[in-house]
């Protein structure tokens, strides 16, 4: 008895340990991850179970399903019947503790072919989501901006559950908070190189850069290199015409003549030989801009005396 006691307990000592990872770990490093795993609604998404208003399938703009959530007493649910609701407009999320709620993933089907706008947001979505007079963005596109602004003194740090704010005006449990980060004056926080926050001026905007001027690059880049083989192929044809008026005693003109007799077929050639010609310059491109790079930096560098 005492002998299975100690190996009972000798297993349980040497038992492994169960650590649940991180989703991220062994992808991010840890000093740039974050921990969501407390993020969301605390306790879970509520189930909530009193119905205030059943909507059956109806296409349509999406008022009825906006008045029925604005209507609904705060906890209750607002459901939607099996079927599929066709809407022209967004839907709006004018108030909290509402539940929108179908009847199934394969059952109630929204299609949503409209949008809808406010929030101060620059840009209209198929669903809003903001109470009150909806104005929780930035001035961005000449919106009106928030309802009210705070300054973030506090809590930034990576790893903090908790913020500080300069005022608590208006705020109240389930507002909607923005937070947002001024534009930095310079390359880079704390140091040139780092992250560099700014928007709607190079070097920064609101696409990753100049998207217009990027467009008229590639455009331009393909006409010189079909220009590059066009001349390229050209060149090579009086070669050959010369070489085989070279081999065959037979003059230029005739050959020319020749050719110009059976057009069509040297046209269509020609032209395979001009996009074959396109594709390899542009898999050459790099690799000549790379040797271009090197050579002007190493002009530029000084030289040892």
């Amino acid at each position: 008895m005492h002998r299975i006691a100690w190996l009972i307990g000798l297993l349980i000592t040497f038992a492994p340990t169960i650590a649940h990872a991180q989703p991220w770990s062994g992808i991010l490093s840890p000093s740039r991850a974050t921990d969501w795993s407390s993020a969301g609604v605390l306790g879970g998404v509520p189930n909530r179970t009193t119905i205030c208003a059943t909507i059956a399938p109806y296409a349509g703009t999406a008022a009825t399903i906006n008045s029925a959530i604005s209507a609904c007493p705060s906890n209750q649910v607002v459901q939607l019947q099996a079927g599929t609701f066709t809407l022209s407009t967004g839907l709006v999320f004018a108030k909290s503790n509402v539940t929108l709620r179908g009847v199934g993933a394969g059952s109630t089907k929204l299609i949503i072919n409209g949008t809808t706008s406010g929030c101060s947001l620059f840009y209209d979505s198929a669903v809003r989501m903001c109470a009150g007079s909806g104005n929780i963005a930035t001035t961005a596109g000449g919106s009106p901006g928030p309802d009210r602004s705070a300054t973030w003194t506090a809590g930034y740090a990576q790893g903090s559950t908790v913020i500080a704010l300069g005022s608590t005006t208006g705020l109240g449990v389930g507002s909607t908070i923005f937070l947002d980060q001024l534009n930095d004056a310079s390359d880079g926080y704390p140091a040139a190189g780092d992250m560099y926050i700014c928007d709607g001026a190079q070097p920064c905007s609101w696409g990753g850069g100049n998207r217009f001027a990027r467009v008229g690059y590639e455009v331009c880049t393909f006409v010189v290199i079909w220009l590059l083989a066009y001349q390229a192929m050209v060149l090579k044809r009086n070669l050959m015409i010369m070489y085989q008026s070279a081999i065959t005693g037979i003059s230029t003109s005739q050959i020319i003549a020749t050719q110009n007799a059976s057009s069509g077929m040297w046209a269509f050639a020609e032209g395979i030989e001009v996009m074959f010609m396109v594709v390899l310059f542009y898999l050459f491109r790099p690799i000549v801009f790379n040797i271009v790079r090197r050579v002007a930096a190493t002009m530029a560098s000084p030289k040892p005396r």
